[in-house]
């Protein structure tokens, strides 16, 4: 299909069409719709790796339709970043009407609420800003400002997209505020180069003073040759070369001290600020050890590497080496469509999973092991996370390989993924009622976990563990972890905890747990964390069969995905003891918040779980609905139960995708 239809966006298109309308039959084929989600998402895939930068490099080639192609077959954040180099490039060249319809395009991508947005929320500020509507800009840096709120890297970024839209001094509150004064000093730049885009050389030169004066106080550290070099840029743009040349030239000696990744990037700036000199023949020699730096990043590390060499490419196109560039823009696309090995192991780990759901345990054990030499083909690489390796480990123990999940487990670098691992095995254990080993299990769990060195993300490992211990049986030890943990994740524990007390058949335990739990969410601060603590304790009590109070709870739930999991769970509850009517109701209003709300992250995890509790005769279409929105991953245990003919479909093809792509 890609092959005929010349590109993946318009093989992505195709498929699209293809699964509404199977989608929208009365009676969905999920077999049919299994197959083409895993097609979908393979080429989905080959498309997540792919620099944002890469169709901008393009556009500076002159190959616009190449640039578009591929930046529609991007995921939506980064199609967004993409859509708007086009566009500002073609604003640039004097066509502002394409560039209009191409911003706007990008807003559309820019507000879906998939997870970390200000990047794309500030690229629509600059292409707004770049085809004239001031306006429109305006409103968009300040969104990508609140949505960067606390992340000082993205505030680097905002502060120069305040410059462009011309919000000066909102620019230099946040420059002002900025603690790290490498941080400070590249936001500087960033506002520099803004200022000169819009024609304000005088102030960008004030600025680019400041930026010189903070960097000669920085300390000697890994880092400094990437704030030395985009100091060095900012000389360059307002029109001093001579100083610019100077701190190219001591990035340049920096640029040995850090990684392959870091040092192809400040080569390849420093080469543009030398070229801008006029010294062609050094900036030809930097570009060339940038492009041997971008060739040294890991070739199981797909993303960077092609990054790199983007990074290489466009300094290349800068500097007039078109063919080179074009070459090297060529390479990065074929590199960032590598296979991805960490991505295919977790893959056929969830398949593994969905088929011992399904009842299919022999193959499911064939697809775990297939997914752990995977992993073993990747030792040493980047590709080889923690979190792939986590998933292989508990799909081994779902699917009875203890001996080998703990291999696996104990084969984890990170501490924290290691204590993950060790976790789910734990679990696993205590649900096939092997309590003494799962309980084994979570006290080595515990042991790792307390070694993990980031307080947060200790706390939240100790949380995971705690739930473990509880599902195991040793409650005590539950309880005393949560006691030390902070109010959110302590009332998780004590839900977790009141499940354990209820399996046990100690109801009034459980009852007490329920009541704690909820005491300290009532007094706990209202954010993301507490509203998920509130949902999940709402989940526990229609779980053990208190829907009133359960449904109370989730109403007063803020966030939008959580409140929706937590009265699907009341929904389902209701269902479990006879109270069709009223299941089906709230299932039904569920379904439709689902279907209306934009700020419902992942409506496919809610229509799975409708599907698998209430309404058996809606369950095909709900989950055609899921396959569609959300691809066939979060769908694999809904469909183990409604149709495990489509488990197997999604298998086969994706062990055929395995096959085709290769380790």
């Amino acid at each position: 299909m890609r092959d005929a239809s010349g590109s993946d966006a318009a093989a992505l298109e195709e498929i699209g069409t293809t699964l509404h309308a199977f989608a929208g039959r009365s009676t969905p084929d999920l077999v049919a719709l299994g197959r083409l989600s895993v097609h979908r998402a393979a080429l989905s895939l080959r498309n997540q790796s792919m620099p944002r930068a890469l169709p901008g490099v393009w556009c500076a080639l002159g190959q616009v339709a190449r640039a578009e192609a591929l930046a529609r077959a991007m995921p939506p954040y980064s199609r967004a970043v993409a859509l708007t180099d086009l566009a500002r490039h073609l604003a640039g060249t004097g066509n502002t009407d394409r560039a209009a319809v191409l911003t706007q395009q990008a807003e559309a991508f820019a507000r879906l609420p998939l997870g970390d947005r200000w990047p794309a929320l500030a690229a629509v500020a600059r292409a707004y800003s770049a085809i004239g509507d001031t306006r429109r800009a305006l409103t968009f840096a300040e969104e990508a400002e609140t949505a960067a709120h606390g992340i000082t890297w993205a505030l680097v970024d905002i502060a120069g997209v305040m410059a462009r839209v011309g919000a000066a001094e909102r620019a230099e509150a946040i420059i002002t505020a900025l603690p790290d004064p490498r941080a400070r000093t590249c936001a500087l730049i960033e506002q520099a180069l803004s200022l000169v885009e819009v024609g304000d050389t005088r102030q960008a030169r004030i600025a680019v003073g400041r930026g010189v004066a903070l960097v000669t106080g920085l300390a000697e550290t890994g880092d400094r040759a990437s704030v030395l070099v985009r100091v060095a840029q900012g000389l360059a743009a307002t029109g001093d070369p001579a100083p610019a040349v100077a701190l190219a030239e001591a990035a340049e000696a920096l640029a040995d001290s850090v990684n392959p990744f870091t040092r192809a990037a400040v080569l390849a700036k420093a080469a543009r600020v030398l070229a801008a000199a006029g010294d062609a023949t050094r900036a030809g020699e930097l570009i060339g050890r940038a492009e041997r730096s971008a060739l040294e990043v890991e070739v199981g590390d797909p993303r960077n590497r092609a990054t790199a060499l983007t990074g290489v490419a466009r300094a290349m196109a800068d500097v007039g080496l078109l063919d080179r560039a074009t070459a090297m823009a060529e390479r990065a696309e074929v590199i960032s469509r590598s296979p991805d090995l960490a991505s295919a192991a977790h893959d056929l780990s969830r398949v593994a999973i969905g088929l011992v759901q399904a009842g299919a345990a022999d193959r499911a054990r064939a697809v775990a092991r297939a997914a752990e030499d995977l992993l073993r083909s990747a030792e040493g690489s980047a590709a080889l996370d923690a979190q792939a390796q986590t998933g292989v480990a508990v799909a081994l123990a779902r699917t009875g390989d203890i001996e080998r999940a703990d291999a696996r487990a104990a084969s984890i670098r990170s501490t924290a993924g290691q204590a993950s691992a060790l976790a789910g095995i734990a679990t696993t254990l205590a649900t096939t009622d092997r309590r003494e080993e799962a309980g084994t299990y979570a006290r080595r769990a515990h042991g790792v976990a307390r070694t993990v060195s980031h307080p947060d993300l200790r706390a939240w490992m100790l949380h995971e563990v705690a739930g473990a211990l509880a599902t195991a049986g040793d409650i005590e030890r539950a309880e005393e972890i949560g006691r030390g943990l902070p109010p959110a994740l302590r009332a998780d524990v004590l839900a977790d905890v009141a499940l354990a007390h209820a399996a046990a058949g100690h109801t009034e335990r459980a009852r007490a747990s329920v009541d704690a739990a909820a005491a300290i969410l009532s007094s706990a601060s209202s954010g993301s964390t507490e509203d998920w603590a509130r949902a999940d304790l709402a989940v526990v009590m229609a779980n053990l069969g208190w829907t009133d109070r359960a449904e109370a709870l989730g109403d007063s739930v803020v966030d939008a995905t959580a409140r929706s999991r937590a009265l699907t769970a009341v929904a389902t509850a209701l269902a479990r003891s006879g109270l069709t009517e009223r299941a089906g109701t709230l299932a039904d209003e569920v379904d439709a918040f689902a279907r209306s709300m934009s700020g419902i992250g992942r409506p496919e995890e809610l229509l799975c779980e409708l599907a698998t509790g209430v309404q058996p005769e809606r369950a095909r279409q709900r989950l055609a609905r899921a396959l569609l929105n959300g691809g066939w991953r979060p769908c694999l245990e809904a469909l183990a139960h409604a149709d495990p003919a489509s488990v197997h479909a999604i298998t086969t093809e994706v062990l055929a995708r395995h096959d085709h792509d290769g380790p």
